[in-house]
């Protein structure tokens, strides 16, 4: 089939099969912003988030409701399941857009970035472990020793600094 052909035909089917596009997109949207809060270390959980996020905008793009899921207020509901770290990054890629750019980034900078965020986390090399390793690695009984003692500190001034 031709590709002008296989993308109406597409559509046709996906009409009578899932409705109108406002439902296409209201399931879309619900799917993306109904999800459980993302681990740090959930590197299956970036990745499904990164590619819902791409077929997402391509199915919205392709029905012409990318406006749907393009609105800040569906960003921010997104970036809200994201660890501190990754909604920090956005912050400072989205401020430094606005500063060159006069305008928050788009969803499909978004994407970009979540698919990055992704592949970052699942680096094979420099991606997170399965499992979290303590903080103090080169003394673990440190921490048990450590733990509900306090630590008290003095310091000694006076007024005659040279």
């Amino acid at each position: 089939m031709k590709p002008d052909e296989g993308y109406h035909k597409a559509r046709q089917l996906l009409k009578e099969r899932f409705g109108n596009d406002y439902q296409i997109s209201e399931a879309w949207i619900k799917k993306i912003v109904d999800r459980p809060v993302l681990r740090s270390n959930d590197k299956e959980g970036f990745q499904s988030l990164a590619d819902d996020m791409r077929n997402c905008r391509e199915t919205l793009q392709a029905i012409g409701k990318l406006s749907e899921i393009d609105t800040r207020t569906i960003m921010v509901k997104i970036l809200e399941q994201l660890p501190l770290f990754v909604q920090s990054r956005w912050r400072t890629t989205a401020i430094r857009t606005l500063d060159e750019y006069g305008q928050y980034p788009n969803i499909a900078m978004f994407v970009e970035f979540l698919e990055q965020v992704a592949k970052e986390v699942n680096d094979p090399v420099f991606g997170f472990t399965v499992q979290e390793r303590p903080r103090d690695v080169r003394n673990p009984k440190r921490i048990s020793q450590v733990k509900g003692k306090g630590v008290a500190f003095a310091i000694q001034a006076s007024e005659n600094q040279s």
